[in-house]
């Protein structure tokens, strides 16, 4: 990632903050179901995504994500064509799949013969998120998750890939 893509993404955050400490109450969220406030967690973990992915000056190599708190790097010697990132347990790489797709429970699991499990939701906006346990490239990258997202604002509309090991 550039210094100047990081910098936008700290920036932001730190903007996010500074109205986080005019508010210590936190966001007014009466009237907003628990549904409205799953889509704008989704929502903006795919501008997140949309930001890297769409900046010809960031690699996979350079993204990063935020995943409950901790911040994950991806792994540049096997981030080729998708990010590949390390240190992130089953249960995290759940949860984010969970937060990108706005759902509160991981939906019914689909076992594709010969291949494993797939899980699938289809976000209020459109975007079609995919959690999966195998991968084609699996043994050259030491994925074991691997999560597809399908949105207009990402990539022209084409499915982008985020791997986990």
């Amino acid at each position: 990632m550039t210094a100047s893509a990081v910098g936008s993404l700290v920036e932001g955050e730190a903007a996010a903050l500074r109205r986080l400490a005019q508010n210590p109450a936190g966001p007014t969220l009466t009237g907003k179901g628990s549904g409205t406030i799953l889509q704008l967690q989704s929502q903006r973990k795919i501008d997140e995504l949309a930001a890297q992915f769409n900046n010809p000056a960031v690699q996979p190599k350079d993204f990063q994500i935020s995943l409950d708190g901790k911040v994950l790097k991806a792994d540049p010697e096997v981030s080729l064509g998708a990010p590949v990132y390390a240190g992130a347990t089953t249960a995290d790489v759940m949860s984010y799949f969970r937060k990108l797709a706005g759902v509160d429970e991981i939906p019914t699991v689909r076992t594709v013969a010969g291949k494993g499990d797939v899980f699938s939701a289809t976000t209020e906006s459109g975007a079609k998120i995919t959690l999966r346990n195998f991968s084609t490239s699996g043994q050259q990258s030491g994925a074991s998750w691997t999560i597809d997202v399908i949105d207009a604002s990402i990539n022209s509309g084409r499915r982008v890939e985020i791997k986990f090991k």
